[in-house]
């Protein structure tokens, strides 16, 4: 429950970041409008998480990458941050749909596989809260245009 709530937390500080780098990098309303509604939903998302945490007495720490694949994981992370701020135009756009579809669906699957094995019930509903939302955010991800396409729809 403490790792979920640990990952959630430390995942959402990361999209508010990517979200306000959208917001002034972003070429397309698209992106610059997803880039808001990141900030908003993920700093709801994470004050609801440090309320849960903080009634139920989870102490919420840094993400300790254990095994190889957490670790390459956040070292690909740290790379994508530095290669977003090093783009802009429609190659940030490009590359920032890349990352939101990449991290919001490991972000579906670590939340819907941890679910089932959490002990905590309030931890459980929170978790059970979020999910749609991260869900939501994977598909507008997937919605935003790519490079060359109108963004007429």
């Amino acid at each position: 429950d403490q790792k979920l709530l640990s990952d959630i937390h430390h995942a959402d500080q990361e999209e508010i970041k990517l979200g306000k780098m959208a917001q002034k990098k972003g070429a397309s309303q698209e992106v610059k409008s997803f880039g808001k509604r990141l900030v908003e939903d993920h700093e709801k998302i994470d004050s609801n998480l440090k309320k849960v945490a903080d009634s139920e007495k989870i102490k919420l720490t840094q993400p300790v990458a254990a095994t190889e694949q957490e670790k390459a994981k956040k070292e690909k992370g740290k790379q994508e941050v530095s290669e977003l701020k090093s783009l802009k135009g429609s190659s940030f756009d490009e590359k920032f749909r890349q990352v939101m579809i990449e991290d919001h669906r490991a972000d579906v699957r670590k939340v819907s596989d941890a679910i089932p094995s959490l002990q905590n019930p309030r931890v459980k509903q929170f978790a059970q809260n979020t999910l749609p939302m991260l869900e939501h955010h994977e598909e507008i991800a997937q919605k935003l245009p790519t490079s060359g396409a109108s963004s007429s729809g």
